[in-house]
């Protein structure tokens, strides 16, 4: 493995897999991070093609299909991602969800409805992916993981990483109005924001590192878990070097100089403690809405269960001004996973009511859901 290869690799294992072109050139793509045929056309049909094929390498074997099977699925993927970056208005989030659900069923009818799960985990499982052919490139021959090993591992890796996607750390400025600083000030602040949030993140990754080892010693042998340690600690090593390339030191009496300002400036509210009472409206696609009025703790997350989709709602209030966030879930394969969503839209409506939209990539289609929530009391 080359170092820009190790690179790429060690910032999936801390980050994910959409670090990668983050990583490197930016055309790294699957798990040997090789280049598209040089022969193709970059932004071709042809060349994302490849650059597709390359992302998905070992889907043949992941999915346990033959290579007819998946040289279609590969052409499905292509034509989605063709599609949606030629013919479809990103801003309308119909088309976006349509999008998705015309490549989900063209898959179902290749797959069948029982092996959607199977893919679904498999597409946006690439992180764990990852990290177990990394693993596996460390381990001597006698020493490869038994496929209930990998079984159980794949799964805690899974859970870490859908961890550290919805880890959004607070940190400094905080609540801070910068808006009153001039430009050069709030690109500073910037800078120094990144550093806290990059490093809050590396935190979080040790903790869930740490975590995963810990499970892992019930089914690991200890020379298969000390390889994983290293593999942990040897991404994080190679983090902080990049870092260190990429973040130079700050010069500490402008750092300084800007904290002071920074602490001298208004704070925006935060939400009001004490329990509040809320009318929640759900509208997915277009099935009648549902509707439910709750009384929690403010800032307080609730759940309300469709059919084949969770949508979680979390409202604030903020000096008597209603908003509200929204994550999105689904059983799969026995474990309740958050849905990628596509495109949302925020706003207040009339009365205070916080309206918002979003399109939803489900296991088998796209979901467009509308929600409003009104403070009652």
């Amino acid at each position: 493995m080359n170092t820009s290869t190790f690179i790429a690799a060690a910032t999936i294992l801390l980050f994910g897999a959409n670090a990668v072109s983050a990583a490197g050139s930016g055309t790294d793509d699957g798990p040997g991070f090789q280049q598209c045929r040089p022969d193709l056309i970059e932004g071709s049909v042809e060349w994302n093609r490849d650059r597709i094929s390359r992302t998905y390498e070992d889907m043949q074997e992941a999915l346990g299909i033959d290579q007819p099977t998946r040289e279609r699925l590969i052409d499905i993927l292509n034509d989605r991602w063709m599609a949606e970056h030629k013919d479809i208005d990103n801003r309308n989030m119909q088309d976006r969800a349509d999008a998705i659900t015309v490549m989900l069923r063209s898959v179902q009818a290749v797959l069948g409805n029982d092996r959607m799960e199977e893919f679904f985990l498999y597409m946006h499982g690439r992180a764990e992916t990852y990290q177990y052919q990394t693993l596996k490139s460390l381990l001597p021959t006698e020493r490869q993981l038994s496929p209930e090993q990998k079984t159980q591992l794949m799964k805690r890796l899974r859970v870490a990483n859908r961890d550290l996607w919805a880890y959004h750390p607070v940190t400094w400025p905080g609540s801070a109005d910068i808006s009153l600083l001039g430009a050069d000030d709030r690109a500073l602040v910037d800078q120094l924001r990144n550093l806290e949030y990059a490093d809050a993140r590396a935190r979080k990754v040790q903790e869930l590192n740490e975590r995963v080892e810990r499970d892992a010693a019930a089914f690991l042998s200890p020379d298969q878990l000390e390889v994983l340690r290293q593999m942990h600690q040897s991404a994080a090593d190679s983090y902080t070097a990049t870092r260190s390339i990429n973040h130079p030191p700050l010069d500490p009496d402008r750092v300084a100089y800007i904290r002071h300002r920074v602490s001298k400036l208004p704070r925006q509210p935060f939400p009001e403690p004490g329990l509040i009472t809320v009318r929640l409206t759900i509208t997915v696609d277009d099935d009648p809405p549902v509707v439910v009025t709750r009384t929690l703790s403010n800032d307080t997350a609730t759940s309300i269960d469709f059919k084949d989709l969770i949508v979680e709602v979390t409202p604030r209030l903020y000096q008597r001004s209603l908003s509200s966030q929204a994550r999105y879930f689904s059983y799969v394969g026995g474990d309740k996973l958050e849905l990628p969503t596509l495109a949302r839209h925020e706003n207040i409506g009339k009365d205070g009511v916080a309206i918002g939209t979003g399109a939803i990539e489900g296991v088998r289609r796209g979901y467009i859901v509308k929600r409003e929530a009104k403070l009652l009391k």
